[in-house]
This record gives structure tokens, C-alpha cells and sequence, in this order.
């Protein structure tokens, strides 16, 4: 996890933005001769590097008092904290624990100094950690066919980011803030229907029992 301060322009002075840019199948590789091979090992990587380092982050930052009064934090976060996704596994776990801490340091925080502790789920974005997601292209493929407005991107992503860092928002606080076109308030789309209809197919029936298969 990264921490970026941003000092300019001025109204963001006092923003900080915590970006998740790594996950369990990312963080094996990265580790070159240090790769871990335990699956509680990597799960515990996972959690530290994605979720845990956030609560630190916010408790060294409270405790050397490093944030001004009204300043505003984010992390990301995705709807696989919310809801079950094929091939997301321990990540939807590390996405649900920001959210969380968001919430109790957002209380916290804000009572005493006012600061702001917020997250935002986003679209499926490629990233370096979003491409050793399992099947991550009809993951995006399926987001953006369902959602309204399609995928946000990566810097449509950034000018929310800075819109939450502004005073247009001093009031937002420990919320999880959709930024995904509509797709958390979607059940199903013509253009997902259309794609669904599709893959009943030969290919995917099963041929003895003529029954769909699934997955």
C-alpha cells in the first residue's frame, strides 16, 4: 500500500490518499526469491499489505498528530466486500477490512480534529494487482455491460478522489462511496441479459443430461 501526500494545489494540502496496489497473487511475484508459498502465509500478506497497513497508517498519523485540522483520507475499495465474485477471494476479506476502519477512525478522528476517513469502491480498473486477478477481463467486461454508466476509469477515479479532498466535502465521513457507474444498485442490464442469452450454447450443456453447466 502506498501513502501519497498531496500538496498541491492548496485547498488539497491537507489530503492524503491511501492507494491498495497490491494483491495475494501480485504479492508472490514481487517477492522474487522471497515468494511466499503458504496459502495462511499469503492470506496474512494479503491482509497486511492491503487492509492492516491502512489502520497503521491512520494510527502513527493521529499519534505524531501529522494531519492538520479538517483533512480528509481515503482508501479504495471494491464491491467484493459487499458481494461474492468468482476468483476474488481472500481480496473481497483485505476489501471489507478498510471499510471498517474508515468507519471507527472516522469517528474518532473526526471528533476530535475533524478529519475526514472515507472509502471508495471503484469500478474494475486494470491495474498490476487487478491482472493477477483470475478471469479479471470478463470480470471488467461484465461490469461495464451492467452498469449504466459503464466502468469508471483510473482518472475519472482520481477526479473523484479530489472532489473528496476538497471542502465541497467537509461533511462526508466514514462512508463507502460507490464510484462504479451504477453498478451496485444494478440487478440486470439489456446488455447483460443480451451477453447471458448467448452463452446458452452446445458447448456449454451438458450433453447426457441436456442440463446448463454453470461453472
Amino acid at each position: 500500500m502506498q501513502v501519497f501526500p498531496l500538496g498541491i494545489p492548496n485547498f488539497l494540502a491537507n489530503a492524503v490518499i491511501v492507494i491498495d496496489c497490491q494483491s495475494s497473487q501480485s504479492i508472490s511475484s514481487s517477492l522474487g526469491r522471497y515468494a511466499v508459498s503458504s496459502p495462511l502465509i499469503c492470506r496474512f500478506v494479503t491482509l497486511d499489505i492491503s487492509a492492516i497497513s491502512f489502520h497503521k497508517m491512520l494510527q502513527v498519523a493521529k499519534k505524531m498528530d501529522a494531519l492538520e485540522e479538517n483533512a480528509s483520507v481515503l482508501a479504495l475499495t471494491y464491491v467484493a466486500s459487499h458481494r461474492t465474485f468468482f476468483g476474488y477471494n481472500d481480496m473481497a476479506d483485505a476489501k471489507s477490512l478498510p471499510e471498517s476502519i474508515a468507519r471507527s477512525f472516522g469517528y474518532i478522528y473526526g471528533r476530535e480534529k475533524g478529519v475526514r476517513v472515507n472509502t471508495i469502491s471503484q469500478s474494475p480498473t486494470y491495474t498490476t494487482a487487478g491482472s493477477g486477478i483470475k478471469g479479471f477481463d470478463g470480470l471488467y467486461d461484465f461490469s461495464d455491460r451492467m452498469s449504466p454508466l459503464g466502468n469508471a476509469s483510473a482518472d475519472e477515479c482520481a477526479d473523484y478522489c479530489i472532489v473528496m479532498f476538497s471542502d465541497l466535502t467537509k461533511k462526508v465521513t466514514m462512508q463507502t462511496l460507490f464510484h462504479d457507474g451504477g453498478f451496485s444498485n444494478m440487478g440486470m442490464s439489456l446488455r447483460g441479459m443480451t451477453q447471458y442469452n448467448k452463452s446458452f450454447i452446445e458447448e456449454n450443456t451438458d450433453k447426457e443430461t441436456g442440463k446448463i453447466i454453470y461453472g
